[in-house]
């Protein structure tokens, strides 16, 4: 199991206001500050976890307005993270969300993504 410091995913996906950013901006921000995390793998991921993200998107796990949290989940997902902890029930936290973000990684050849609160991880 791979981990990022909070520091480092309360900087990539604080805000997340609708419409403020494009799935590609957003990921290009996110590029330089994971950089600064040695704990990820970035090199050759870029354009899995853009991919990734769209798919998620069009399947309707995340809102379009909301590319941040596609591309979180879609990181944590290439990079092989077991749980993404999250307090965003309005887009991630949901059962919904959860069963499309599964059925997209097992489709894809990527395993299962547990997507908790921290409540449900104790």
């Amino acid at each position: 199991m791979r981990h990022v410091p909070v520091a480092v995913l309360g900087r990539l996906f604080g805000g997340g206001a609708p419409g403020a950013v494009s799935l590609e901006r957003a990921a290009e921000e996110m590029e330089g500050s994971i950089r600064v995390s040695a704990t990820f793998d970035v090199e050759g991921v870029e354009a899995l976890v853009r991919a990734l993200a769209r798919e998620y998107v069009k399947k309707g796990a995340v809102p379009p307005d909301y590319p941040a949290d596609s591309l979180h989940v879609a990181l944590a997902t290439v990079n092989g993270i077991d749980y993404l902890l999250s307090w965003n029930f309005q887009h991630l936290v949901r059962v919904r969300t959860r069963k499309i973000v599964d059925m997209v990684n097992v489709s894809l050849g990527y395993p299962e993504l547990g997507i908790l609160t921290p409540a449900e991880l104790i």
